[in-house]
């Protein structure tokens, strides 16, 4: 019985010594849980930082796309129209149906410069976005200057300005070069 006896009180003491170091004082958990907190709030302000900025290039984004799908616009009704003249910060184009179709640069009522586009008599719309203030709007001539040049009709426009998204401001230039679909070379220059 001696042995029977030594082994329960042998097993009391190691369960005593295990129940004694089982689990986390209060002050490790405490410790544990600021570190995880502090881990936390810094994680969280990264992840909203990237979600801000994030939105703010998908605006600018838009915004950009919105001025492309003007410019492509505005060049796609010059190049497959036979007549257009040109001023310093405007163009006018015929349409086949003999309608005027004028693109230029005009101050709206909040002080932004936007490309307007007027058909005819109608009053003018814009094409660019409330957000797109336009500062430069200009055409040049390239070629087809008079009666004696034997140059493809090319005309070469220039817009500069600013895109706005929230407080972010970026400022933008595009070139583009627009040569009429409809050969009309002389004759007299084919020799």
């Amino acid at each position: 019985m001696y042995t029977t006896q030594r082994i329960h009180k042998k097993r009391k003491a190691r369960y005593a010594s295990a129940k004694q170091s089982a689990g986390f004082t209060l002050i490790e958990l405490m410790v544990a849980m600021s570190i995880f907190s502090i881990v936390m709030v810094m994680s969280m302000t990264s992840v909203f930082t990237i979600i801000s900025v994030n939105r703010k290039a998908q605006s600018l984004s838009s915004v950009i796309d919105n001025l492309n799908f003007a410019v492509e616009s505005m060049t796609r009704t010059i190049k497959t129209n036979t007549e257009y003249a040109i001023d310093t910060d405007a163009v006018t184009v015929k349409n086949d149906d003999g309608e005027s179709l004028r693109y230029s640069r005009i101050v709206d009522a909040d002080g932004k410069g936007r490309i307007m586009l007027r058909r005819g008599s109608a009053a003018a719309i814009p094409i660019t976005a409330p957000e797109v203030d336009v500062d430069t709007f200009r055409t040049v001539q390239l070629y087809n200057d008079g009666p004696t040049d034997c140059e493809q009709p090319m005309l070469a426009i220039v817009i500069r300005g600013t895109a706005t998204v929230g407080e972010e401001e970026t400022e933008f230039s595009l070139q583009t070069v627009i040569s009429q679909r409809d050969l009309r070379i002389k004759s007299s220059c084919l020799i």
